[in-house]
């Protein structure tokens, strides 16, 4: 059990697992417009390519919206291993995500990122949209050796988009990412933004 719950109080919708918050609707879009970038960028390395997406995590959908707009998508394949989070992402979440899960281009599955890792190839986006790691079992998503899991994912002009965590209040894991994503094979570019519900939350 995940622990999902919806909060609509106050005339907003908030969405916590394990009494973390994980996005708050008033300022979402803050947060998983830039993941979609990545489909952006892919495109713009090999221009009038049909794209294949990967997102893990993500059951809610909203980073499946962001790529669901972009018209060079033809596919994604959404992984998910919390079956409480794809139920709502739906149906209580359907509006919020603009009913990205009846697209035709969106492949959901619950299964565990690891295990779908291991064979995945060909995909010229990924983004981890992962609850940020409290434990050893979640950091070791991020390690070196599931990074490369992910550069082997992508073609050679891929594009990978995830959440390095707040430099500001966690700076050594934000160091910690950057250089495992390097010694993985990838090439980080960092970028911030405010998000004020994470703030308010003491998230950084």
């Amino acid at each position: 059990m995940s622990g999902a719950y919806l909060d609509r109080s106050a005339g907003s919708l908030r969405l916590y697992l394990r009494g973390d918050l994980q996005f708050d609707a008033a300022d979402e879009a803050l947060y998983h417009e830039p993941l979609g970038r990545a489909a952006d960028l892919a495109a713009a390395r090999r221009p009038g390519r049909p794209l294949r997406a990967l997102i893990l995590g993500g059951g809610d959908g909203l980073a499946a919206r962001e790529l669901l707009r972009r018209e060079a998508v033809e596919s994604i394949d959404l992984v998910d291993r919390d079956p409480e989070v794809l139920a709502l992402g739906r149906g209580a979440l359907a509006a919020l995500n603009e009913g990205a899960f009846e697209d035709p281009r969106l492949r959901a599955r619950q299964a565990d990122a690891r295990e779908f890792l291991a064979g995945a190839r060909g995909y010229d986006a990924a983004i981890f949209d992962l609850t940020y790691p409290d434990d050893e079992d979640g950091a070791e998503l991020f390690s070196v050796a599931r990074l490369r899991q992910v550069r082997r994912a992508l073609r050679p002009w891929g594009v990978l988009a995830l959440n390095a965590v707040s430099p500001e209040l966690t700076p050594e894991a934000f160091v910690c990412i950057g250089a495992s994503l390097r010694a993985a094979g990838l090439e980080p570019l960092a970028y911030g933004f405010d998000l004020p519900s994470f703030a308010r939350e003491g998230y950084g």
